[in-house]
């Protein structure tokens, strides 16, 4: 259970805080920042004091996808971390999924600000991670999370009816999306197009099977960008290089 403790002469400090480490930056000759991902907070920033000392008890823990718990306080921006201890029993990701993991970190650490908490995405995260370690096919997984992190931060897809008509979506008809009008039955010029297949698929969050999974990849990706500001992902630029090394060597 998440502590939390005040008092006029003293910093807070909170305690039993599920997280996720999102990222990690060197800090000083010993420390690092870890950007968090907490339940109850949010995307937070802290200080791991000599973190980076082969005898800091945190040093192993500080590491991506593993859920822990965790002890800080301070009242600036960037707080103190003060203990992390791993939750175990969670299966961890193998080799082939790690870009995977590292790409829906990087969606949280660029579409939700500090200190914003969304115990929902939170969860999705945790969620998420789960699957990625133990279902072959993850599309189904990374395509929920998407719409819910979207949803979250305002921008939610209306998979239902279309916006200008509020006509229902149908499997046999195609649609448009555009960033200001979201999915529409008019085919304007320069809008994404996706087929009503996809949508309904995306909507009831079944598996899809090609040519639906690339579609509703390629559809996912472009509102995202929208979203991102044209900001691009290392995570999916190295999953890139690493696809085309793969093509190459065949």
């Amino acid at each position: 259970m998440v502590t939390r403790t005040t008092s006029a002469t003293t910093a807070a400090r909170w305690s039993d805080v599920p997280a996720f480490v999102l990222h990690t930056y060197p800090y000083k000759e010993t420390s690092l920042i870890v950007e968090a991902f907490t339940e109850p907070a949010g995307r937070i920033a802290l200080i791991a004091k000599g973190a980076k000392r082969p005898t800091s008890a945190m040093r192993g823990y500080l590491q991506p996808f593993l859920p822990l718990r965790l002890a800080y306080s301070g009242k600036g921006e960037v707080k103190t971390m003060t203990q992390a201890e791993w939750i175990p029993g969670a299966r961890l990701l193998s080799a082939n999924v790690l870009m995977l993991g590292y790409y829906v970190s990087e969606l949280v650490l660029k579409l939700l600000p500090r200190d914003d908490p969304h115990p929902e995405v939170f969860q999705s995260y945790s969620e998420t991670l789960c699957v990625l370690a133990s279902a072959p096919d993850a599309n189904a997984a990374l395509r929920k999370f998407e719409l819910r992190l979207l949803a979250a931060i305002g921008y939610g897809i209306n998979l239902d009816r279309t916006t200008d008509t509020m006509a229902e979506i149908h499997r046999d008809t195609t649609y448009a999306w555009l960033p200001e009008r979201g999915v529409s039955a008019r085919l304007a010029e320069g809008a994404f197009r996706v087929s009503g297949e996809t949508l309904v698929g995306l909507r009831e969050g079944s598996p899809l099977i090609n040519p639906q999974a690339i579609e509703a990849k390629k559809f996912m990706r472009h509102v995202l960008d929208v979203h991102l500001e044209r900001r691009g992902l290392a995570s999916r630029r190295l999953l890139q290089d690493v696809q085309a090394l793969v093509e190459t060597a065949r």
